[in-house]
């Protein structure tokens, strides 16, 4: 029992190894997951793939292309700027610099939820400008019912950024379990408040997980005692500007999907959706190699030892297709009766299974683009290059505009969810090929 305790707290307070980390995001992943399809099933088991669905869809797109733009820019960014500074100057100066980004972080979801809140109407138009008028006010009235989760999006990526830093990388994908539990709970309020059951929960799971995860980094010291404009904030905005076009782009792929599936039948949009959460499940494993390597990658980036980073990049690389490939070829031949055990009950028919499968199969050959995307951009940003993703992400994002153009109307879904996967293909590509010439 003690060594199993051990273990256990290895994984949730101890400094990790990279493969120790792996192992650890893996398996809390995976059970993140498992929950988190446990709440997709209620979901389809209440809405199906149906308008209602839709208009969440777009209104928590919303909020990943705004809010979750700054949380993601201090994870990416905010790492290897924490590494370095305990690296040159100790835990104390990466702890003054954490909360520099705290309270930066918060004042700017602040004002952007101000901004949502005023501007809801005309963005929602702007992603989904074929919606009936009743859609369209019921994504906004979403969205207004979603304005906490700005904080808590922003307040887990930041405690997520300061845990990986200091490879403790266990603690911090608890934050995504506790999202799905409170989002599984209020689900089963649904036939009492329809669609704002899954608006809500969403909104308190966010906010809940940072208040958990923040509470113990915060608890002892006055963090919101300081400056606003700091050193370390100069030098993120530096590292910033060009991530943020990135991080955007890879949005805008998603965002560029939902405006013309909207144009699609009704449904489409969610059946894109259920179809993209079923091919996120082997990408776990991108998802914790990535976030290892970038605390790796900024350590090595820091020690000046770039043949070693290029050397593990290569090693995860075809490790990952030997893991990717096959199953990308498994998800293509099982994707109905995948979809059949995990959603077709209730509200969810089979037309919903057929749309969703077709997605699924698309979204499947992209399996290893996605895994080589993830692991490629995070090396990249260990060593402060943050133009670089930016320049095939842009790239990505026009190839997947002109396809989906050319293969909406002939194709559908079906040609929708092949862009993306196409995209994917290119921006590994580029980026591979730039991180070689160095």
């Amino acid at each position: 029992m003690n060594g199993l305790l051990t273990r256990v707290r290895a994984v949730f307070v101890g400094r990790q190894t990279g493969r120790a980390g792996v192992l650890a995001i893996v398996a809390l992943t995976l059970a993140s997951k498992a929950i988190g399809f446990l709440r997709e099933m209620l979901i389809a088991y209440f809405f199906g793939a149906t308008a209602l669905v839709d208009a969440f869809v777009v209104a928590n797109n919303i909020y990943g292309l705004t809010v979750g733009i700054i949380g993601n820019a201090f994870s990416v960014a905010g790492t290897p700027l924490l590494v370095e500074k305990f690296v040159k100057d100790g835990h104390p100066a990466q702890q003054s610099a954490f909360f520099a980004f705290l309270r930066f972080a918060l004042t700017s979801a602040l004002l952007l939820s101000l901004v949502l809140a005023i501007a809801a109407p005309g963005i929602v138009f702007l992603l989904a400008p074929r919606f009936s008028p009743e859609t369209h006010w019921l994504s906004v009235k979403l969205l207004w019912a979603m304005l906490p989760m700005a904080l808590g999006m922003v307040g887990l990526s930041l405690a997520g950024t300061y845990l990986n830093a200091r490879r403790r990388f266990g603690l911090d994908k608890l934050g995504d379990i506790s999202v799905n539990l409170v989002a599984i709970g209020f689900l089963f309020s649904a036939p009492l408040i329809g669609i704002y059951s899954l608006a809500v929960g969403w909104s308190l799971g966010y906010f809940l997980a940072a208040c958990v995860l923040l509470g113990p980094l915060v608890w002892r010291w006055a963090w919101w005692k300081g400056r606003l404009w700091t050193p370390e904030i100069k030098e993120f905005i530096t590292l910033t500007a060009p991530m943020l076009v990135a991080y955007g782009a890879s949005q805008v792929n998603t965002i560029v999907d939902r405006a013309f599936a909207s144009s699609l039948d009704p449904g489409s949009i969610a059946a894109l959706g259920y179809g993209w959460r079923l091919a996120l499940i082997p990408t776990v494993l991108a998802q914790a190699v990535s976030t290892v390597q970038l605390t790796r990658a900024s350590e090595m980036a820091a020690a000046r030892d770039i043949k070693r980073l290029k050397s593990s990049v290569r090693e995860i690389l075809l490790k990952g297709a030997a893991v990717m490939i096959p199953v990308s070829v498994a998800l293509v031949w099982l994707a109905r009766p995948l979809v059949q055990m995990v959603f077709q009950r209730g509200a969810f028919d089979a037309s919903a299974t057929d749309k969703t499968s077709l997605a699924l199969v698309c979204y499947g050959f992209g399996l290893f683009p996605q895994f080589a995307v993830l692991t490629l951009a995070a090396s990249l940003r260990g060593m402060k290059d943050m133009k670089t993703p930016v320049i095939a992400g842009v790239i990505a994002v026009a190839v997947n505009i002109i396809l989906n153009a050319l293969l909406v109307r002939p194709f559908g879904i079906a040609g929708l969810a092949a862009s993306t996967s196409a995209a994917a293909a290119m921006c590994a590509g580029i980026m591979g090929a730039m991180l070689w010439q160095r």
